[in-house]
């Protein structure tokens, strides 16, 4: 089974051509000689004119005329004597000296005879044969018959004017074959223009060898030549089909190149276009999937943080409400049944209410966080100058707690953040430090350029936490020492809200445990450009 298109194309070319030379060679067979015969009658019927003109004229140049048409025009002309077949001019033969007898040829007379009746109105152009050179006065009358008045209808006619009639009879094989014109002159005369086939046949049978000869080459030349071109007109075709073939696999990496302004050329274009859009139409569903593929990581996400969250709110404040009913219910039933009682379960009371206060605002804060809409609002700062201010605030606490702590800031750094949730996550590493340190009482609080960031770092004396939990410290609610939470009343949230600040401001954040206890810190990018530090240091805040 032919599958190419190339093969295809040099099969079809070269039947083509093989039909077209045999169709010539058909054509040159049937109807080159009926052709020749059809133009040669113009010529005939000019001669023919000519020869009346100058037989009516002068008719003593009859023969030297009669003889230059022969030899010039290669037809042979007679002219017969009025209301009879004997010769009187023969290009030939001169005056009087025609075939045997002077009469002209049975096969003219039978022609003459059978065409009586259209010989008076017409004139006569066939193609006639003549077997037989020669014949007698008695063959031709013999040839007629003994009917008189046919006899008499030979020698009358000249005597009922110009008229001619034209036939034309079928291809013999044998190579005597004429073409044969006869027609009245208008002295009555009688005359026979005669021109032999034999030659267009010679003419037509070399003619015929020789365009089968030139059409063989043809044939072989053209095969050639459309094999090899074929491979140009099919290989733009065979270019799309692997293109097409590559963009069914989802591969739209490979283009067409147009080179043509053609229908291939604008079906290039049409396959690039369709590959273009495709390929954006992938890379759109792709996206598409990712997202949605991100949408239901983070719904379950969202999900488990729920159902996590909800368990440990519930959690959390189950033990703070569980303390506060049975208080309440000592109250009730006067088991605190002095005024000292009383006050102490007054107070337990308020510091439950107090670490359940504190827990909803810092949900309420983390949520806020964690809602997707919220927005900060940055300004430039001297975060050098908010440190001190944050140490400030906390300073009646370490005095309380009678805790040592040092501030090591190398100079002043401007940054761009929002100064409320950075002052946060000051506060929150702050307290932890002061949630979680040991004996030692110590904090340290320090700033220092690292890769062009400001990084703000609050250490504290005391245990190092352990490696399986650096990670999980940044979730909600998880804790290290829950006794120890629980002695100092913390609810979890701290580390996530600072987590959340960060990751808003894009900025790093992270724990490392240090050889006197553990080391929070987060960074910032400091302003580079060109900025009013004096202004700024006159309103760092």
């Amino acid at each position: 089974m032919i599958k190419s298109v190339r093969i295809k194309l040099f099969i079809i070319f070269t039947i083509f051509l093989t039909s077209c030379i045999c169709l010539s060679l058909f054509m040159n067979l049937k109807y080159l000689e009926k052709y020749y015969v059809y133009k040669n009658k113009s010529d005939f019927y000019n001669i023919y004119e000519r020869i009346n003109e100058i037989n009516s004229k002068e008719p003593e140049t009859m023969e030297a005329i009669m003889d230059n048409i022969n030899r010039t025009e290669k037809i042979n002309n007679v002219i017969l004597f009025p209301k009879s077949p004997v010769i009187k001019y023969s290009s030939k033969f001169g005056i009087r000296e025609g075939n045997r007898d002077g009469l002209i040829e049975k096969p003219l007379a039978d022609l003459m005879l059978t065409k009586m009746s259209e010989i008076k109105t017409d004139y006569i152009y066939e193609v006639v044969k003549f077997p037989t050179p020669n014949f007698t006065d008695d063959d031709i009358l013999k040839g007629m018959g003994h009917d008189q008045r046919q006899r008499s209808n030979i020698h009358d006619l000249g005597n009922k004017g110009k008229k001619n009639v034209i036939l034309d009879s079928s291809t013999s094989r044998i190579e005597e074959r004429e073409i044969v014109f006869i027609k009245e002159l208008d002295t009555g005369e009688m005359l026979i223009l005669r021109k032999p086939l034999h030659d267009i046949r010679n003419n037509l049978k070399i003619a015929n060898e020789f365009l089968m000869f030139t059409g063989g080459i043809i044939i072989i030349l053209g095969s050639i030549f459309i094999f090899f071109f074929s491979k140009r007109i099919t290989k733009p075709i065979v270019d799309l089909s692997h293109i097409a073939k590559d963009i069914s696999n989802l591969d739209f990496s490979k283009k067409y190149k147009v080179k043509s302004k053609d229908e291939i050329g604008a079906l290039g274009d049409s396959i690039n276009l369709i590959s273009e859009e495709l390929n954006k139409a992938m890379d759109d569903l792709i996206d598409a999937n990712s997202k949605l593929k991100e949408d239901i990581e983070r719904k379950q996400q969202i999900d488990e943080m729920r159902k996590n969250f909800i368990s440990s709110v519930s959690h959390e404040l189950k033990s703070p409400i569980g303390i506060t009913r049975g208080y309440v219910e000592g109250l009730k039933y006067n088991i605190a049944n002095n005024e000292e009682k009383r006050n102490r379960y007054y107070d337990i009371l308020i510091n439950e209410a107090d670490k359940m206060d504190k827990m909803v605002k810092q949900l309420l804060n983390l949520s806020n966080l964690e809602s997707g809409v919220f927005e900060l609002e940055k300004s430039i700062f001297n975060i050098s100058l908010l440190i001190d201010i944050v140490i400030e605030k906390h300073t009646p606490i370490f005095k309380e707690k009678g805790i040592e702590v040092k501030v090591i800031i190398d100079e002043d750094h401007f940054v761009e953040a929002d100064v409320l949730r950075v002052e946060q996550v000051i506060s929150n590493y702050l307290t932890n430090g002061i949630n979680h340190i040991d004996e030692g009482k110590y904090i340290e609080v320090r700033t220092k350029l690292v890769d062009k960031k400001i990084r703000v770092s609050v250490t504290n004396s005391g245990k190092n936490i352990p490696e399986e939990d650096l990670q999980n410290i940044w979730d909600s609610f998880y804790k290290v020492d829950k006794a120890r939470t629980r002695e100092y009343g913390g609810t979890g949230l701290g580390l996530s809200i600072v987590k959340s600040i960060m990751e808003h401001h894009e900025g790093k954040y992270g724990v490392i445990n240090r050889e006197i206890g553990v080391e929070f810190w987060f960074q910032l990018d400091i302003i580079n450009e060109e900025y009013d530090f004096d202004k700024a240091l006159a309103n760092p805040l």
